[in-house]
C-alpha cells in the first residue's frame, strides 16, 4: 500500500486510519505538507515486522482439455475441440494485489479462456 496523498490508487485498507478526533486505526493519522514526525512514524513501520504478512496462496495455474470427437471412419473427416485456461483462480487470505508478486503496483495475473475446433478433411 502506498502513502496517503500519492498519485496512484491505493487499497481500501488506506480508509483505516487514524482520525484527527481521535478514534485509533491501523494506519496512521492523514498530514497535509512535510511532517517529520510523520515522516519517522512511516520509516519505523516499514521497519518493523507490521509489514510481515502470510502470503500463501493455491492457485490453478494452467488446464488444457482435448475431445477427438468420434465420427466415422468412411467420412475421412476428422474433429478436434480444445479448451485452455490460465489464472482460473486463486485461494488466498493475502491482503493485497497478488501474492505472488508482494511488491506495490503488480495486477493479478490476468485469467484467459480460449476454445477451438480442429476439422481435417
Amino acid at each position: 500500500m502506498g502513502f496517503g496523498g500519492d498519485m496512484r490508487n491505493q487499497s481500501t485498507a488506506i480508509l483505516d486510519h487514524t482520525t484527527i478526533n481521535g478514534a485509533t486505526g491501523a494506519t496512521q493519522i492523514y498530514t497535509a505538507g512535510f511532517n517529520p514526525d510523520a515522516v519517522a512514524a512511516s520509516s519505523r513501520y516499514g521497519s518493523s515486522n507490521a509489514i510481515v504478512a502470510d502470503a500463501s496462496f493455491v492457485r490453478l495455474k494452467n488446464v488444457s482439455l482435448t475431445w477427438d470427437v468420434p465420427v466415422e471412419k468412411t467420412t475421412g473427416v476428422a474433429c478436434q475441440l480444445s479448451l485452455q485456461a490460465q489464472n482460473l483462480f486463486t485461494l488466498t487470505d493475502f491482503k493485497g494485489g497478488d501474492p505472488e508478486f508482494t511488491n506495490g503496483g503488480y495486477l493479478p495475473p490476468l485469467r484467459t479462456i480460449t476454445g477451438g475446433i480442429g476439422l481435417s478433411f
